[in-house]
């Protein structure tokens, strides 16, 4: 099938990026105190709202809006003429405020990547895409060495600078495409006000994701210390590694999905092995993560039980977030809608109520509950398989592994058999996961 091959090139392309990530972490938990890290991550958090809203669901809706045949230029022009409008008010700000001058000075290369991307997904080029996306954080490392006497305003130009490079790499990817879409102006009201209906609900819906992520690092600045939001920013990073698979199968879902009516047998499949996979990752870190804190975080020691807090909720992710790339592949995003900003709400509530007596370990069981809610909301929206059910009393291997340390590794062997008999996973799916790798490593 096109874009299996795609997708574990993408996976590897992603372990990559982590890597990446994880040493550029290292560097900054080392080089600067947990205040400055805390306050550019806060910062950071900010402007990753503001990202997503100028963004307008590029590339997730984009990809299915172009394979769908839908008037493309028209929304382009759009979001050119918007984004740079935003740029300018970012620009007038950055005179009072000059930490906002490194994160506005992005918003014009962001546009240009985001198409870039989409255009690479379109075209089964997701495995590319990624590799550019790995450059990133090695990028940043670069910069964060180059600027580490500047402190917050050295971190911030480190990112700004780095997803500007990226940016301009990604472009050459894909410049006829991007070139084609400026030589055609168009600005058809009815095909704005179509697009901006979608790309609205899948920024909001974006937005949702990052109470459940990066947003968590914005309440917590205001109502914790900047030293909690350092120590949650190393904790989120590490449990992330767990999304790694729910990402990987994203990239190839978009896409086929988009081409087909019918995409029910794609996202069963896809369901399976990313719980699958997500699962066997998250015993397997829990096992080891006093190990991994000790060696690579010594000044982060005492952050393993919310990263074990954390895992159980990417659990809950690795199955709602492919609903949710089905349904705008479907151009359907509106279905998903409620369910996740009903989850983001509830993580807004609990986080307030939580963190000013529970601290991290408050916005962490936040954070859970909310994956929680937004898997079931989705699930009964969608009316995905029951047996998805059966994956809740299975979680309690996640805390034993983690309680058990070392000796959790043993718990793999468990785990797998107790998915094949609930038919979380099927023998056909191990098969094809095989039959993709042998081909993989036989080219």
């Amino acid at each position: 099938m096109k874009g299996q091959k795609e997708t574990i090139y993408a996976f590897v392309f992603i372990i990559l990026s982590k890597i990446f990530t994880y040493i550029m972490l290292l560097i900054l938990a080392n080089f600067f105190i947990k205040e400055v890290y805390g306050q550019a991550s806060f910062l950071m958090s900010i402007f990753s709202i503001i990202m997503f809203f100028t963004l307008l669901g590029i590339p997730n809706i984009t990809v299915p809006w172009i394979i769908k045949k839908k008037d493309t230029h028209s929304v382009f022009y759009f979001l050119l003429i918007f984004n740079t409008l935003l740029t300018l008010i970012g620009l007038l700000l950055s005179i009072k405020q000059p930490l906002f001058f490194p994160l506005t000075i992005m918003l014009p290369f962001l546009l240009i990547r985001g198409f870039a991307r989409t255009f690479l997904k379109v075209q089964y080029k997701y495995h590319i895409s990624q590799l550019f996306e790995a450059l990133y954080p090695l990028f940043a490392i670069f910069f964060i060495l180059l600027f580490k006497n500047y402190q917050t305003t050295g971190i911030l130009f480190s990112y700004s600078l780095s997803y500007i490079l990226n940016s301009i790499f990604m472009f050459f990817l894909v410049k006829t495409e991007i070139i084609n879409l400026f030589r055609k102006f168009s600005l058809n009201f009815s095909t704005i006000k179509s697009y901006l209906k979608k790309g609205l609900i899948v920024s909001s819906i974006s937005l949702s994701f990052l109470f459940l992520g990066w947003i968590d690092s914005t309440i917590l600045g205001f109502l914790s210390t900047y030293q909690n939001v350092a120590k949650y920013n190393i904790a989120g990073p590490l449990s992330n590694i767990i999304a790694i698979i729910p990402s990987s199968l994203s990239f190839f879902l978009l896409t086929k999905s988009s081409e087909l009516k019918d995409s029910k047998n794609i996202l069963n499949l896809t369901l399976r092995i990313s719980f699958f996979f997500s699962f066997l990752i998250a015993i397997l870190l829990n096992s080891l993560i006093f190990l991994i804190t000790k060696i690579f975080f010594p000044q982060y020691i005492g952050i393993e039980l919310y990263f074990m807090i954390l895992s159980i909720g990417l659990i809950f992710y690795s199955i709602y977030s492919l609903i949710y790339t089905n349904l705008t592949a479907q151009l359907k995003p509106e279905l998903a809608f409620l369910p996740i900003l009903s989850a983001a709400l509830l993580n807004i509530i609990l986080d307030i109520l939580l963190i000013p007596y529970y601290g991290l370990i408050g916005i962490t069981i936040a954070t859970s509950l909310s994956h929680l809610l937004a898997l079931t909301l989705l699930s009964f929206k969608t009316k995905i398989p029951r047996r998805f059910i059966l994956i809740i009393p299975l979680l309690f291997l996640i805390p034993l592994s983690f309680y058990l340390n070392y000796y959790g590794l043993l718990l793999i062997p468990l785990a797998i058999f107790l998915m094949l008999i609930l038919k979380l996973i099927l023998k056909q799916d191990i098969k094809t996961i095989f039959t993709t790798l042998k081909s993989v490593f036989q080219q």
